[in-house]
């Protein structure tokens, strides 16, 4: 195997570290590759980009369907773990063969860096440093904490996560540089990366798209207790007559409710005898169930009987498909328009269930 190829200025040129190249390439693949001279990793980036594009556009378009999407993500996750080891791979073939031997008897700094990466406080147990491992661990629970109930602490646990790889690297007894700005630059990537991804989701999940769990039976048969959906927000979530909404619950709004509009700002709606007016004419309900034949009468309650009622300005009145087994505007009345959480526009789980919600 050659040796170090002659630098500039005649000094030999450092030969590539196999764990920095797998620390590069977790950060997108690829990257590793191109520090270990390897020109494919350009085609192995461009790769990963094309297929993480295409797998968040079979997720989230409602026409695609759900195995495409998890066959997707699973040629997704394989490239990125096979960019790792291949990254290791490249950078090994290019050390001298007597590097090897050495290499062996200490704990390798960029491995523990790593290993904090995974796991903070890790990389410290691997390196045989057990207090600080175990107060990195510890902490790591603190901020992760702090994360989910004060998402403004992002930039505290990001930054921890670049100070546990420094501190790894720092406490390693072999060192793999002469200094320590590769890895100063490599924490400081660590935490940017973390505190970006943090951002991006919370960003989308506040404003573009929401995971939501159906709870109940109220809009079957379209929608089952358990099914999986995915809910547009911000501009996208603005709700037309006979789409599918969540909303927080007027008397609780810490909870959330699912259930179709069936009137907006300026409608007039009544109900008599289980068949909803709207405007004056029956309305066409394909998707309602009435699975109770009994016609309760309006001194009763106003699940079969109420109305007319205008809806007011910002407001929406929604009811359940399964019509005589909701709770909804029936009940608690119209839901104001800064109360609607989102649009649900695809069942996403199970998969015999996923499709567009219509």
């Amino acid at each position: 195997m050659p040796g170090p190829e002659p630098g500039p200025e005649g000094q030999a040129k450092r030969p590539p570290e196999p764990w920095l190249a797998v620390n590069l390439s977790l950060f997108w693949p690829g990257f590793g590759q191109l520090y270990a001279g390897r020109a494919y990793g350009r085609g192995l980036a461009i790769a990963q980009l094309a297929l993480t594009a295409m797998t968040i556009v079979l997720i989230v378009y409602p026409g695609a369907g759900i195995l495409s999407a998890i066959g997707s993500c699973a040629l997704t996750a394989f490239l990125s773990i096979g960019s790792l080891f291949d990254a290791h791979r490249a950078a090994r073939s290019a050390q001298p063969a007597e590097a090897e031997p050495g290499r062996r008897r200490e704990p390798d700094a960029w491995l523990a860096v790593f290993l904090s990466r995974i796991l903070p406080g890790l990389g410290h147990l691997y390196l045989r440093k057990p207090v600080p491992g175990v107060l990195f661990l510890v902490g790591t629970l603190v901020v992760t904490g702090l994360e989910k109930r004060w998402p403004a602490t992002l930039l505290i646990s990001a930054s921890w996560l670049g100070l546990c790889c420094y501190d790894a690297y720092r406490r390693s007894p072999a060192p793999r540089e002469p200094d320590r700005s590769a890895i100063r630059l490599l924490a400081a990537c660590v935490a940017a990366l973390a505190l970006f991804w943090g951002g991006l989701g919370a960003f989308l999940r506040e404003g573009v798209i929401q995971a939501f769990r159906v709870s109940s039976q109220s809009m079957a048969p379209d929608l089952q207790n358990g099914d999986l959906l995915f809910v547009a927000k911000g501009p996208w979530k603005t709700p037309r007559r006979g789409d599918i909404v969540v909303f927080r619950y007027p008397p609780d709004p810490s909870k959330q409710f699912v259930k179709r509009v069936v009137g907006v700002p300026g409608d007039v709606l009544e109900m008599t005898d289980k068949t909803l007016i709207l405007n004056g004419r029956p309305a066409a309900e394909r998707y309602v169930v009435h699975r109770d034949p009994a016609v309760r009468p309006s001194g009763y309650d106003a699940r079969d009987n109420f109305g007319p009622l205008r809806i007011g300005a910002a407001q929406y009145f929604v009811l359940g498909d399964n019509r005589d087994d909701s709770n909804d505007s029936r009940f608690f009345g119209p839901v104001r328009a800064d109360r609607v959480d989102g649009r649900a526009f695809k069942i996403y789980w199970p998969p015999s269930r996923a499709g567009p919600v219509r």
